[in-house]
């Protein structure tokens, strides 16, 4: 959420793209990042982009999903308090410990997850059409969520290159590695561009 954080939340999918592709202004060379639930806002913009023919991103960097295509994510996110929530986003690495013990903070936390994870439950893409965009596809070895196998779905998601990437870690540890950092500032897919 970043700066948007203060924002209110989409209540779907279609909602938070078409508010993305409204206030951003889309420049003729640049790159696209998305972790987790951001992996496939960045897809569904990339889709949205190509059908409004808007200028299209050189590269799309996918982290810590599944394709969209691929319903096993969504095995997981039927929590149905706080605590699971909590417990959830623990097991994958994305809190610091005992989050829930500052109630102030994690009271603003649980209502942002739960909006995340609402737009995700309701996120519906069954027959997606592939990018002309070449993907990097990142993911932890140790992440339950994202298993291996099924990652490798991301490559009939595009026209172009699909390049994947294990990192050691879990859902969320390998992204402040210096491993990834390298890996996701020096990958550039140019076929031809």
């Amino acid at each position: 959420h970043g700066t948007n954080a203060m924002l209110p939340q989409a209540r779907s999918m279609d909602e938070l793209v078409d508010f993305l592709i409204r206030t951003v202004r889309w420049p003729n060379k640049y790159r696209l990042f998305g972790h987790s639930l951001g992996a496939y806002v960045v897809f569904e913009v990339v889709q949205q982009l190509l059908t409004r023919h808007l200028p299209l991103p050189e590269q799309c960097d996918l982290s810590a999903a599944l394709p969209p295509t691929d319903d096993h994510w969504k095995s997981w996110l039927s929590t149905s308090d706080d605590q699971q929530a909590v417990s959830l986003l623990e097991s994958m690495g994305g809190t610091p410990p005992n989050l829930a013990n500052d109630k102030e903070i994690a009271s603003h936390f649980l209502g942002l997850l739960r909006s995340d994870m609402q737009l995700l439950a309701n996120y519906v893409q069954q027959t997606p059409q592939p990018i002309s965009v070449p993907l990097l596809v990142c993911y932890g070895t140790d992440d339950r969520y994202v298993p291996a196998d099924r990652v490798e779905g991301w490559r009939r998601l595009t026209t172009r290159q699909c390049e994947i990437v294990p990192f050691p870690g879990n859902h969320f540890s390998y992204l402040f590695t210096p491993a990834f950092s390298t890996s996701v500032l020096t990958a550039s897919h140019s076929e031809g561009r």
